[in-house]
């Protein structure tokens, strides 16, 4: 919806940095939302969490189309991001729970495919559509969109958590035999409360007390807000200094898409490559996590290159396909960074995957929150110029200090071992 922006402005008569809070909000609800739905999925399984997510989100993305002021928009916005942040609470464990780890590579470059390219496809779509019908038919296709989700859902998704599937079987032999001390192996004794305050307490505990987790939840909270910053910028450097129209606005963030999806072709490819590589080099029957951060390397790069390149030449006002090479260029980095570190995460905490994944959702939710809402000051103070400068400077900063990970990660995981019970 960021093409909208000046029409909701507009319409509700609020500033510029109001309007812009109706992206950042979104982004507080859907860091809030995997820290409950993630374990909950742990805890009663992942398709009941899938379903309730769908059906909700549906009924809120009503609410923003029919939103009377800002303050509607706002409220709906936020659920929006709580509902909408089941999949991405759950897709993590889900692969974790039907993907050999000699795979997980690809398939996390799927899922990464989908959370990432959204935001560069999706304005396309809404320009456009904000253009011709106006920002309210943006909800009313997102409805539309979701509706369909959740009925196909209803009919196809199955449960895939197999403690929870033992559970449900251990369960049903009861019923079926009259033996009462029938049950599944764990905590299927354990009374549900105690389990579920169990489960929501796990997110907290892996961020406070693993290395691993913090230093990856740092590295990709800054990145993704940077993400977002320049997904707010874009439509503003084009449209105020190129004289884009809204339609073509939504074209803008295409050049992100482009260098991620190519990025997502090699590490989809190679992710895995080099982790059957290495596990037939050592011949153990797991091979070791660490060689899913290869890729840290060129995104500790591309991230900072990408982003003085696009400041620079919009400020200038170089040809319009320059800063979008630029915003190619970091989207690439993005890719490798973001497929990394969630691979690496999968790998390390397998079974409890979506927990250890909603905790670096909630840190790069908040960033995806918050940076935007600096942008507009950042760029005002100090230019696209030098304000994209002190971006890629923190990155490179900040890549750096990731490659500890690499470098650490399994002395690290053999001294912290946490209780996850």
């Amino acid at each position: 919806m960021s093409p909208a922006l000046g029409q909701i402005q507009n319409e509700f008569k609020t500033t510029e940095t109001v309007a812009t809070l109706t992206l950042s909000i979104y982004m507080v609800g859907y860091a809030i939302g995997p820290l409950l739905f993630a374990p909950l999925s742990e805890v009663y399984g992942r398709s009941r969490i899938y379903h309730t997510g769908h059906i909700w989100y549906t009924v809120v993305s009503v609410g923003c189309a029919l939103s009377p002021n800002t303050g509607a928009l706002l409220v709906f916005r936020f659920m929006a991001g709580f509902t909408g942040g089941v999949p991405v609470a759950n897709a993590g464990g889900t692969i974790a729970d039907m993907i050999p780890r000699s795979r997980h590579g690809l398939m996390m470059s799927i899922f990464n495919a989908a959370l990432l390219l959204s935001p560069t496809l999706a304005p396309v779509a809404g320009g456009f559509l904000a253009e011709t019908k106006g920002w309210r038919w943006i909800f009313w296709l997102m409805t539309i969109l979701s509706g369909v989700t959740t009925i196909v859902s209803f009919i196809l998704l199955r449960e895939t958590y197999s403690p929870v599937l033992l559970q449900r079987k251990a369960a049903q032999l009861r019923r079926e035999t009259g033996n009462e001390l029938l049950h599944a192996r764990g905590n299927d004794n354990v009374p549900t409360k105690q389990k579920v305050l169990q489960a929501l307490r796990r997110p907290a505990v892996l961020l406070c007390t693993h290395p691993l987790l913090m230093l990856g939840s740092v590295y990709m909270g800054y990145v993704y807000g940077v993400t977002y910053l320049l997904f707010t910028s874009i439509p503003l450097v084009f449209r105020d200094l190129y004289g884009w129209s809204e339609g073509r606005l939504g074209l803008a963030p295409l050049g992100v898409g482009i260098g991620s999806l190519l990025a997502l072709l090699v590490t989809g490819r190679y992710s895995d490559r080099m982790y059957v590589h290495q596990q037939q080099k050592s011949g153990h029957e797991i091979g070791i996590p660490e060689c899913r951060l290869f890729f840290l390397f060129p995104a500790t790069i591309a991230l900072p290159f990408g982003l003085i390149l696009y400041g620079w030449t919009a400020h200038f006002q170089t040809h319009w396909i320059v800063p979008i090479i630029g915003t190619a260029i970091f989207g690439g980095g993005m890719i490798f960074a973001f497929n990394s570190v969630n691979t690496y995460l999968v790998d390390v905490f397998s079974k409890y995957a979506a927990s250890a994944l909603a905790a670096v959702s909630f840190i790069r939710c908040i960033s995806g929150g918050a940076l935007p809402l600096c942008g507009p000051r950042l760029y005002e103070r100090l230019g696209y110029g030098w304000g994209n400068n002190l971006l890629g400077f923190l990155a490179l900063f900040f890549g750096a200090g990731s490659l500890a990970i690499w470098r650490f990660g399994t002395k690290l995981r053999e001294r912290y071992k946490v209780d996850l019970a």
